[in-house]
């Protein structure tokens, strides 16, 4: 209670004391720095992030502050905490306690603490605020999807495919998220890629980047994006996923060298040669390689056989197909084969090669008109005429046109010459021959030559024609023994006799066999008259003439016929007989002195008179001239002894006999 003193002006004083009863309390609660604490700083070394529930505590206790004054109240300052000021404090068993928990904001601070207000039951208060200097930071870093970005699909639209190096950027630089604050990693999740979930970024000037190589695998998807998860030094993490929605298609086509084929090889053994069309194929059915993925294109690698390095292939309800067709040039190989290369809707492509191991061979064999040669015409100028053989060769030697290649088969057309279209040839040391005997037909033409087919082991082919330009005449002149005439006999019955004129003509006129052909020559036989075997005829009009003049000899025959021989201007010949069977007889009779006789002179010394009668006799009996020719008539000339010229004698067994009576005169 209070007492009241009261003094007057005299001295004299009163002292008296109220009953108010009051209480007195001076005392405040002690509250020291040690015994308040924090905790639940989860961020780098402790720090309170985002998300971090601060505990606050101050130990009462017997081992803390231990204030037995009855306390009214435990505030806790958490402001520095981004929490209230004057957070109650809860009491168990003499520990106070406030909790905290940081949201998302701007602060970014050290020294952090909190303090503690204690009230006893007086109202005393003490505010105590502890040294823990924590460190505080609900500021997450920024990481927008703008300044978020990928590249590197070289696949189809973009695509990321097996092999693409896939490049992920975080700009963080002044023009991007500019996180002031210090960051203690960056991490991307390219697991959408096949990559991994938290790959550290590295820091250039800002940029953070990372890279990740596709690698085949079974991934083939859209609306693929990359994450970036961005720490700060407090820990506080932000994680923001970029919206490209990129497609990742890290499977590659199947392609097996089984479901490949090709086809077309017509040459020995199934070669593939010049003009053949190689049809190459990649079965993608349900039965072949079955691929259910989009398929962007497939090409076929026919440059093995001469063909383009990436043929495009036509799609055949899940059957691809490409063609060639095989040009001449210079391939000769064994084990060629087609690769397909497939590539799908990604942009991922697999090439693979078949192994039918073909052999193509597109190098024809050479064949030059200059080691062409024919040779054997002996007609005139060297034409081929009936009869001529003909020998054509082929020279493939060294210095020929030497073939390496194996050949199997040489054929010769000899048609131009009557021959066969197809000879085959005959190999002598590289030099091929094949012959021909011309036989006797209707050819007759120049610009004539042998063709020279060579087919090598591929079953290519080459013919090549030589440039003799040769003439060729199997057709010998015509002549016919009713074109053919003699004429001339004066003897009986038309005979031909000493003196007269065989005149031979062959009729070759329009009207007469009538050859076409220019002749070189025109001779007659008439060695059957007693003339030449080869007499020059001379030409008027188309009618041929020969002459000979029957000179007295010992020829004495019937059936004698003139021979015609007629030469073409290619030497072709004709000979033709007549059948006139003429007589021809240059022998005339033998009358000898010693066998003529005359008798019957009866004057003076055997003098011939007046009544005297003649008797003339020529002996041709076998002991007289012994003529064996059929005699027509034998006379007697008189006129000496006054009688006639011509007095017909009469034949008696060989003796002819002519009289004559002298009268006077």
């Amino acid at each position: 209670n209070v007492a009241v003193t009261v003094t007057d002006n005299a001295g004299n004083a009163t002292t008296q004391g109220d009953t108010t009863n009051a209480t007195v309390d001076n005392q405040a609660p002690t509250v020291t720095d040690g015994n308040i604490a924090i905790s639940g700083g989860t961020g780098t070394g402790g720090a309170y992030k985002t998300g971090d529930t601060v505990t606050a505590t101050w130990n009462n206790t017997l081992a803390g502050d231990n204030n037995t004054d009855t306390l009214t109240g435990v505030t806790f300052d958490l402001s520095a905490f981004g929490g209230g000021s004057a957070v109650a404090g809860v009491n168990n068993n003499g520990v106070w306690t406030a909790t905290h928990t940081i949201t998302a904001g701007s602060l970014d601070a050290t020294s952090r603490n909190v303090a503690v207000t204690v009230t006893d039951n007086a109202g005393n208060s003490t505010t105590q605020g502890d040294t823990t200097n924590a460190t505080v930071d609900n500021q997450a870093p920024t990481v927008t999807d703008g300044n978020i970005a990928i590249s590197g699909g070289s696949g189809i639209g973009g695509a990321y495919k097996a092999g693409d190096i896939i490049t992920a950027t975080w700009d963080n630089t002044l023009t991007g998220d500019n996180n002031t604050d210090t960051l203690t990693g960056v991490t991307f999740d390219l697991s959408a890629f096949g990559g991994g979930s938290a790959v550290a970024g590295v820091n250039n000037g800002g940029v953070w980047t990372v890279t990740h190589t596709v690698t085949a695998g079974s991934l083939d998807a859209t609306g693929r994006n990359v994450a970036v998860t961005v720490t700060d030094n407090a820990g506080n993490v932000t994680t923001t996923s970029d919206t490209t929605n990129a497609t990742v298609d890290n499977r590659a086509p199947t392609v097996t060298d089984g479901n490949i084929a090709i086809s077309g090889g017509t040459g020995t053994g199934g070669a593939y040669k010049t003009g053949d069309t190689v049809t190459a194929t990649w079965d993608n059915t349900l039965a072949g390689d079955n691929n259910t993925d989009t398929l962007a294109g497939v090409t076929f690698d026919l440059s093995a056989f001469g063909g383009g390095s990436a043929v495009a292939g036509v799609n055949n309800n899940g059957v691809w197909t490409a063609t060639h067709t095989v040009t001449a040039g210079s391939l000769d190989a064994t084990g060629r084969n087609v690769a397909v290369t497939v590539t799908d809707n990604a942009g991922n492509a697999t090439t693979q090669g078949d192994t039918t191991n073909a052999t193509v061979d597109n190098r024809a064999p050479t064949v030059t008109d200059g080691n062409i040669a024919i040779s054997g015409g002996s007609g005139i100028g060297g034409a081929y005429k009936a009869g001529d053989i003909i020998t054509a060769t082929w020279d493939n030697t060294l210095t020929g046109d030497n073939n390496t290649d194996t050949l199997t088969g040489v054929t010769f057309d000899l048609s131009a010459f009557g021959g066969g279209s197809a000879v085959a040839g005959v190999n002598n040391g590289g030099v091929w021959t094949v012959t021909h005997t011309v036989t006797a037909g209707s050819l007759d033409a120049t610009g004539r030559n042998v063709a020279v087919t060579v087919t090598d082991n591929a079953g290519n082919v080459t013919t090549t024609s030589d440039t003799t330009n040769a003439t060729v005449d199997n057709r010998a002149p015509t002549v016919t023994d009713g074109n053919i005439a003699i004429s001339g006999g004066t003897g009986a019955g038309g005979a031909y006799k000493a003196g007269d004129t065989v005149t031979a003509t062959w009729d070759n006129t329009l009207a007469g066999d009538n050859n076409t052909d220019t002749l070189a020559g025109v001779t007659f036989d008439l060695s059957a008259f007693g003339g030449g075997s080869a007499v020059a005829a001379t030409n008027n009009n188309g009618v041929w003439t020969a002459t000979h003049t029957i000179t007295a000899g010992s020829l004495d025959a019937t059936g004698r016929n003139a021979a015609v021989t007629v030469t073409d201007n290619a030497g072709n010949s004709t000979t033709q007989g007549d059948t006139t069977n003429a007589v021809v007889d240059n022998q005339a009779p033998t009358v000898t002195d010693g066998n003529i006789a005359i008798s019957g002179g009866t004057g003076t010394g055997g003098a011939y008179k007046t009544g005297d009668t003649v008797t003339a006799t020529w002996n041709n009996t076998l002991a007289g001239d012994n003529n064996t020719d059929t005699l027509a008539g034998v006379t007697v000339d008189f006129s000496q002894f006054g009688g006639g010229s011509a007095v017909a004698a009469t034949n008696n067994n060989g003796v002819w006999t002519a009289t004559h009576t002298i009268t006077a005169g």
